[in-house]
């Protein structure tokens, strides 16, 4: 989150179409923000679920309010900036540290894709894309993640 590449829609480009996928309303928002998050979405107990939707639905206002601030599209919506401008995309260069990106292949908030561009950005930085896996490649299949982090931080595959 942070990055934007023009050519590549993301969850960006659907907030300033007035769709906040973090503010879940209903069941059905819920299913569908799921699906979104996850590729292959886990199966929740019933009363998981239900917790979860709950939770989800009462604090609406509160994550739609995170997200919107996280954004920061105002600038966008009133034609002041480009949302390449208000992005993180010029910081990348900076980053001076050993970088390993990882990302999911399915992941629909931002695509993959865009991990290729941070690839390029960032001087030396490796990636890891992971096939099957959405947006949380460390909820999908956390011990392919932390096999892959763990490789990174101890040098192997590097």
């Amino acid at each position: 989150a942070g990055f934007y590449i023009p050519e590549i829609e993301s969850v960006y480009d659907e907030a300033l179409n007035g769709v906040n996928l973090f503010k879940v309303g209903t069941s059905e928002e819920y299913d569908i923000f799921r699906e979104r998050i996850f590729y292959n979405t886990p199966n929740l107990p019933n009363f998981v679920k239900e917790f979860m939707i709950d939770n989800a639905i009462k604090n609406q206002s509160w994550y739609g309010k995170i997200f919107n601030e996280l954004a920061n599209l105002s600038p966008v919506k009133q034609g002041t900036k480009t949302i390449e401008e208000i992005s993180l995309n010029s910081i990348c260069k900076e980053i001076k540290v050993p970088s390993k990106i990882f990302w999911g292949k399915h992941d629909t908030l931002f695509p993959y894709q865009t991990a290729n561009f941070l690839t390029q950005e960032i001087k030396g930085s490796k990636i890891c894309i992971f096939e099957n896996i959405g947006h949380c490649p460390h909820l999908e299949n956390p011990k392919l993640f932390s096999q892959e982090l763990i490789n990174f931080i101890g040098g192997a595959n590097n």
